[in-house]
């Protein structure tokens, strides 16, 4: 009878034992087969901050971070990893897909359009090679595009995306390339932004104007039909920039093809935005001019009252009455107010007391902005005094002078619209 009792009990246990372990592999093959979300690049279940860090770690070359550059040169664009990543869908992982994600979050209408966060196909390549594939997948992905196509693509290509080139659609010319705030910006990764324009007043030199950190390094690539056909230059080291070499802030950076020879880098020289064009100022640092400046806490630097510099100096703007602007690069977790200065002296602060003006990536507010500032105060904008927009976002989505602007603002007549860049600019 007692081996009886043992024998029924010893089943019993087997029976849970299997019963516990179905139960663990079933839960387990069904998070598996989850479709992945657009954007979740770290495959957490949902679409957060994390994802674009993901994105910004990998172009920046973080050890044991996706090579997305490698991955299109390889072919595997179709990879769903590489898929996962460029959210705007434009056949490359770039900043734009970190911008197009932190925008989602701080939910921009536009770039929920895109699809973020929707499940996207699962099919992977089952032998990833150093060749591009030569055969068309045979599942499009589940998520359409938002808008209308330009026509019907009957069959992938073998190698290199058609439809959008991620090099072909820049316009021939000069462009900066480098290692921009920490993020691979070279060859592989050009964008429309860095293009150098002619200086309308020195011939033969291109200028651009662009926010530098402590250990940034550019060089200039001529592009021709989309193809970097000259380095400027072509070797050697890379123009440095420094704190230490007073190079970083805002600054102009001026470019000759054909070599300057009172340029120490030959090609190249960059100058805060506030001197002139020569290679090395003479003088000593004039006194500040009386004006309304910036000031805060600027990608974790002190530039308060005791900090301030000709950079941050706002400009009164010719379009409105007593409204001022400053163009300025922000990070997640800047602050800032507008000090009045008089003869050198802090005379006012814009706002006097309170909290100071937050920047951060979830309310949209980083990259390249615009500050408007009304010494009076504005009645319309949450902070009274102070409104930052993004400098890319377009007349249709924002205005600048109200915290929350409408279309109505557009003069009538005929705009362009389009995907830009990757970008929608749709209607």
């Amino acid at each position: 009878m007692k081996q009886l009792k043992r024998a029924v009990s010893l089943v019993l246990v087997l029976t849970m034992i299997v019963a516990m372990f179905s139960m663990n592999f079933v839960q387990a093959s069904a998070a598996d087969t989850a479709a992945p979300l657009l954007g979740d690049v770290d495959r957490s279940g949902k679409v957060n901050i994390f994802d674009a860090s993901e994105i910004q770690k990998s172009l920046a070359g973080f050890e044991g971070k996706p090579d997305y550059t490698a991955m299109k040169a390889q072919g595997l664009t179709d990879s769903i990893t590489f898929r996962i990543a460029d959210v705007d869908k434009s056949g490359v992982v770039n900043i734009f897909d970190v911008s197009l994600i932190q925008k989602f979050l701080a939910g921009d209408e536009n770039a929920q359009k895109l699809g973020i966060g929707e499940p996207i196909d699962v099919e992977e390549p089952t032998e990833p090679t150093d060749a591009p594939p030569t055969e068309a997948p045979t599942d499009e992905p589940t998520a359409e595009p938002t808008q209308e196509p330009t026509g019907e693509v009957t069959e992938e290509p073998t190698s290199e995306p058609t439809e959008e080139p991620t090099s072909g659609a820049l316009e021939d010319g000069y462009y900066m390339v480098g290692t921009l705030n920490g993020i691979n910006c070279w060859q592989d990764n050009i964008t429309a932004d860095r293009k150098l324009n002619p200086d309308p007043d020195v011939e033969n030199q291109y200028t651009l104007d662009w926010t530098f950190f402590d250990g940034d390094e550019i060089k200039v690539v001529k592009v021709e039909n989309g193809e970097v056909t000259a380095w400027y230059n072509s070797d050697g080291d890379n123009y440095k920039l420094t704190d230490e070499g007073g190079k970083t802030g805002l600054c102009t950076v001026y470019f000759n093809p054909t070599g300057e020879t009172t340029w120490s880098y030959k090609y190249i020289t960059v100058q805060p935005k506030a001197d002139e064009p020569t290679e090395e100022p003479t003088g000593e640092p004039g006194e500040l001019t009386d004006g309304y400046y910036m000031v805060g806490t600027l990608n974790g630097k002190n530039c308060w009252q005791d900090n301030i510099t000709a950079d941050r100096l706002m400009i009164a703007d010719p379009d409105v009455e007593n409204q001022y602007t400053l163009d300025w690069t922000f990070y997640d977790g800047d602050e800032i107010k507008v000090v009045k200065l008089v003869n050198g002296a802090v005379t006012n602060w814009y706002a006097p007391e309170g909290d100071n003006y937050k920047l951060t990536a979830e309310g949209g507010k980083t990259g390249l902005c615009t500050v408007y500032f009304n010494p009076t105060g504005e009645t319309t904008w949450s902070y009274k005094y102070i409104t930052v927009q993004p400098k890319t976002v377009g007349p249709t989505e924002e205005q600048p002078t109200t915290e929350e602007p409408t279309s109505g603002t557009l003069a009538d007549g005929y705009y362009m619209v389009g995907t830009l860049n990757g970008k929608n600019c749709w209607q």
